[in-house]
Order: C-alpha cells, then sequence, then structure tokens
C-alpha cells in the first residue's frame, strides 16, 4: 500500500470557504466579512466564483484571528496578518490607545446618544499646552472604537445601529468643528480631498478637513465615491495647490490608483498625496502616483501643511 502523498501536494490544494472555515477555526461568515472589509484573505475565484483557499491564504487568517483574539481592533489586525509584523508593531506611530474605547463601544451597544456625544467632545478638547483636539480623538479613540464596533457586528454581539449612532455623532460633530474653526485667510493654498469610486468610507475625509482647515489651508472635500473623471474636473476647475486622496479600504487601491492617474493627466503644477489605511496596508499599486501618506490622521495633516510650507497654527478652543 502506498503512503499518501498529502505533504508534497500541500502547496497545490485548494480549500473551499466551509473547508477553510473547519481547517482555521474562524466561521464562514467571519471569513466573507474579512474578505470584504480588510481584503484577508484575497482568495483565487473557481470559473463559477467560488472561492477556493490556498495553504497561504489560511496561513493569512490564522494571524488574523490570532491577532484579533488578542484584542487587536480587526483593521490593525489585518495590517499585522497581511504583513506578517509583530503585535506591537501595529498600532500608529504616535498615537496611544485611549482608555475610553472600551466605553465608547459600550455606549454604542445601549444606543446611548447622549453617553457618546459627551466622550466625544471630552476627547476631542484641547488641553493646556495644546494637547488632545480632534485629530488625537479620531486617531486614538473613534478609529479603534469603530473597529472594535464593526468586528463586534460581525460575530452578533453589538447591532449596526450602534456603529451607525457613534459614526453619524462623529461626523456632525467634526462638522460643527469646521464650522467653528478661524476662517483661512484669504491667500491659503486649496487642497482638494476625495476618496476613490466604491470607497465609502467618509471620516478620515472629515477629519482631515478640518486638520487641514486649522493649519491654515482651504479645504474643498468632495466626499467618498468619486468616480475618478470627476475627481480629474473638478482639479482642472479648481487648480488646487494639492489633492489628496484618501482609500480606507484594502481593496480600494486599484480605485484610488486610477484617481490618482486622473490628476496627474490634468497637467496642472500640485502637490499630489494619496493616504489612508489602503496605503498603510501595502496593497496600493506601484505603479500609483503621489506621495504616500501611511500615518495617522494627524501624520497625515501635518505632512501635507509642511510640504505647503504652512506652519502650524494655534485651535480654536
Amino acid at each position: 500500500m502506498h503512503e499518501p502523498c498529502t505533504a508534497s501536494y500541500a502547496p497545490y490544494m485548494r480549500y473551499s470557504v466551509q473547508a477553510a472555515a473547519i481547517a482555521t477555526g474562524v466561521s464562514e461568515s467571519r471569513l466573507r466579512t474579512w474578505e470584504r472589509r480588510y481584503g484577508v484573505p484575497l482568495p483565487a475565484r473557481s470559473e463559477s466564483g467560488r472561492r477556493l483557499y490556498e495553504e497561504a491564504d489560511l496561513a493569512v487568517v490564522r494571524r488574523m484571528a490570532a491577532l484579533v483574539g488578542a484584542g487587536i481592533p480587526a483593521s490593525e489586525a489585518a495590517r499585522g496578518a497581511l504583513t506578517e509584523r509583530a503585535i506591537e508593531q501595529l498600532a500608529p506611530a504616535g498615537v496611544a490607545a485611549d482608555p475610553r474605547v472600551a466605553e465608547l463601544v459600550e455606549a454604542a451597544r445601549a444606543l446611548d446618544a447622549a453617553h457618546i456625544a459627551t466622550l466625544l467632545a471630552a476627547a476631542s478638547t484641547v488641553q493646556r499646552g495644546g494637547g488632545g483636539g480632534w485629530g488625537v480623538a479620531v486617531d486614538a479613540l473613534v478609529t479603534p472604537a469603530l473597529a472594535r464596533m464593526r468586528e463586534e457586528w460581525a460575530d452578533g454581539r453589538l447591532a449596526l445601529a450602534g456603529e451607525r449612532l457613534t459614526l453619524e455623532a462623529a461626523h456632525v460633530a467634526l462638522a460643527v468643528a469646521f464650522a467653528r474653526a478661524d476662517e483661512p485667510p484669504p491667500h491659503a493654498r486649496l487642497v482638494l480631498l476625495a476618496s476613490p469610486q466604491d470607497e465609502h468610507h467618509e471620516l478620515p475625509l472629515r477629519a482631515l478637513s478640518l486638520l487641514l482647515r486649522e493649519r491654515a489651508l482651504r479645504v474643498v472635500s468632495l466626499g467618498a465615491d468619486l468616480p475618478a473623471a470627476e475627481l480629474a474636473s473638478a482639479t482642472a476647475l479648481l487648480a488646487p495647490a494639492a489633492v489628496c486622496i484618501v482609500g480606507t479600504g484594502v481593496t480600494s487601491g486599484g480605485a484610488l490608483a486610477q484617481a490618482a492617474r486622473a490628476v496627474v493627466g490634468c497637467g496642472l503644477p500640485l502637490q499630489l498625496f494619496i493616504g489612508g489605511a489602503v496605503v498603510a496596508s501595502g496593497h496600493m499599486p506601484d505603479s500609483a502616483p503621489g506621495v504616500r501618506l501611511a500615518g495617522s490622521v494627524v501624520a497625515m495633516a501635518d505632512a501635507i501643511a509642511q510640504v505647503l510650507a504652512v506652519p502650524a497654527r494655534r485651535r480654536r478652543r
């Protein structure tokens, strides 16, 4: 009798989503959620469209599961799983986790709008000496809390309404803060912001708009899910000093690269930036033009202001 040859064929084996779930201990629904939201992993497809996982895909899933089990927010765990970085290297540089993350998640679970508003107001308050503010609140509190909410929603532990309530509260608060911020001077340079087609997360754009306004820049944000041709038309019309395209989903790299090439095609003397989680994840095509901003929203705003030679501006308390 011949011995089985499983080891010899292992690199070429393909697993269905059901088999992958059994092999990794991660449910089929969670596998689909991780793929849709974070690109972890991106398995091949059969001619009929069925997922076909390889051993390398399963290894990524196991790393992701281990990081999530260690308490890392899913969005950050995805970066670690895809790049094999250590857990202690996952946090954005200079951003300390806010102890109120768990409190904000619990407020979302209870649909406690008043408590959510109180937490956001406290986190965004500029402290004596210049610390704090909305940039820190978004990086250290809102973003990790939303990531945890989405993970709990995928597991059925938190209603989608809780995440939506928190996101809406953050959007409203950022809009109010933007309206209250000092008007930039008439000679201020213009930055055009947008997210590419099929990218639906507007929180980074809203936060970046406020932070750039606080840094004495004029800002026009065209929002999320903007076709490349529309961004190119707006760029040609407004002739901004800079364009920044932000993507959060790891599957949005192709659309972001297309949008960046469309801006370059305008032939205008401007500075092009591409940033967000998709850049930090390493899923941007190498051919995508633009200065890459992979840090926190505060780091992105500082980098843009520095390149445009605009000094930091005192924030209104």
